[in-house]
């Protein structure tokens, strides 16, 4: 599957890199948690996605707390939204002595959703991207953002540990995903930019890319950062990542000129702003400036600054795809 960047890197037109899953829920009348416990549901609404609104990657409806659900952590779950952690108990190592032994394979939603990935990729020829949370954004979700990010500086020997452990099971998720028919893996790591960076160089990098080493062997990796994220972006690089996805508030010019050229980089439209608040002239303007502003960078993706909301109108989107179909 590492022909897939060699294939866009070769090609006369744009590819659109998807973060919309959630957009396919609104062209059902399921809940989230309907789609999230059958496979055949998440297989329908891909199949629906690829109908109404294709792009270059189908792509999985992203279930970001799928650990925090087999962990038994109280979570908010609204019908036609993506659910929420309302509950961190993971405060001592004690507590993750507790869930150190959650199988991905077998625990909780976890097969169902591999299972869903099985399906789309066997429904739908094209390469298939998945998405998970990385370790210090688990971490935050497990223990408390507050106090993930307080331990680590008062209480290093805790967030070493949580930090371990996250990246354990981020790890064994990339390999069931990729066995299960996953093209592209996103670690979608928003926590990365509101850490100390020296913080982050010291006692996270390394352990994330152990998850983008792992990743790189039979698939594609990619790396997803909200926030401004200029001050962390040599650690993005460094992570070995191949595709570099960015929020809305990053100066595209800036970072295509500034990464590698071997790294893909997939950004930015606001997607709240522009894809859920817009229309379609005026997110068709947008896409077209952008994609002027990426004009003769072959290692360019129309994408958006994170997950468009769920409830962001169709023709927006299609909008975008045309704005990518039409552009010479």
């Amino acid at each position: 599957m590492k022909k897939i960047l060699e294939n866009i890197r070769n090609s006369d037109k744009r590819f659109i890199y998807p973060q919309m899953g959630g957009m396919g829920l609104m062209l059902t009348n399921y809940t989230t948690f309907e789609v999230y416990e059958d496979s055949e549901k998440q297989l329908e609404i891909a199949k629906l996605i690829e109908k109404n609104f294709p792009t270059d990657f189908t792509y999985t409806l992203d279930f970001g707390t799928i650990v925090q659900n087999t962990i038994g952590l109280k979570m908010k779950k609204p019908d036609r939204d993506f659910p929420s952690t309302i509950e961190n108990r993971i405060k001592t190592i004690e507590d993750i002595e507790k869930i150190r032994n959650i199988n991905v394979r077998e625990d909780g939603l976890f097969p169902i959703y591999l299972e869903s990935i099985r399906k789309i990729r066997k429904n739908i020829d094209k390469p298939h991207m998945v998405a998970i949370v990385g370790p210090t954004t688990l971490s935050g979700e497990l223990a408390g953002l507050e106090y993930m990010l307080r331990s680590s500086i008062k209480d290093k020997n805790f967030f070493r540990e949580i930090i371990d452990f996250t990246t354990k099971i981020t790890k064994e998720f990339c390999i069931a995903a990729i066995e299960s028919g996953a093209d592209v893996v996103q670690i979608s790591e928003p926590v990365m930019s509101i850490i100390r960076p020296s913080i982050y160089r010291n006692m996270v990098l390394n352990n994330l890319k152990e998850i983008m080493d792992e990743i790189n062997k039979r698939a594609v990796s990619s790396l997803h950062v909200c926030g401004d994220t200029k001050k962390y972006m040599d650690m993005m690089i460094e992570s070995g990542t191949e595709i570099l996805s960015l929020d809305q508030i990053m100066d595209m010019e800036w970072v295509i000129n500034y990464v590698p050229k071997d790294i893909f980089v997939a950004g930015n439209l606001d997607p709240v702003e522009i894809m859920r608040n817009g229309n379609y002239e005026s997110v068709y303007k947008e896409a077209s400036n952008l994609l002027e502003k990426m004009k003769g960078h072959k290692n360019y993706m129309m994408s958006f600054g994170c997950d468009c909301p769920i409830d962001t109108p169709i023709d927006n989107m299609l909008a975008v795809i045309d704005a990518v179909n039409n552009y010479k």
